[in-house]
């Protein structure tokens, strides 16, 4: 698997989806751990389905695959950003969430998520960065499975 726990990386991570935007807070990976688990653990394993290709970022330089809003996928991205609001963190990139989310896979080093593809995934990370603004270290913090 590409994110095992501990995993440490620069630069883009391996072909993945994002289901919440990057965010701050002073709490510890326990407590966001602890204060996520019953999402995941009611969520059941979700479809992706790669549908159209676009360019995000900043500078729309940046190519991905858009997503498919398939139900399962939009419930998780929902209560997560429910859970996360009830923790108190800092939901810096508002605008890209809730009803503006636009679920995709972002291209990887070659890799993509053609349109037409479709991948069940049942197992969500938590990646960390110290460097809130540049994120140059990211690392895997915290793996659940998605049982549903």
């Amino acid at each position: 698997a590409p994110f095992e726990f501990g995993l440490e990386y620069q630069g883009s991570a391996p072909l993945h989806c994002t289901i919440m935007p990057w965010f701050t807070t002073d709490k510890t990976t326990g407590t966001l751990v602890v204060g996520l688990l019953e999402v995941f653990k009611k969520t059941p394993p979700v479809e992706l389905i790669s549908w159209k290709r676009a360019m995000f970022g900043k500078n729309n330089d940046v190519p991905v695959h858009m997503l498919s809003k398939e139900i399962g996928l939009i419930r998780l991205h929902v209560e997560l950003l429910d859970a996360l609001k009830a923790l108190e963190v800092d939901l810096a990139d508002r605008q890209w969430m809730g009803a503006n989310w636009n679920p995709h896979v972002t291209d990887h080093e070659g890799q993509k998520f053609f349109p037409g593809l479709h991948a069940t995934v049942a197992t969500a990370v938590m990646i960390e960065a110290e460097d809130p603004i540049n994120r140059p270290l990211k690392k895997v913090v915290a793996r659940f499975p998605l049982r549903g």
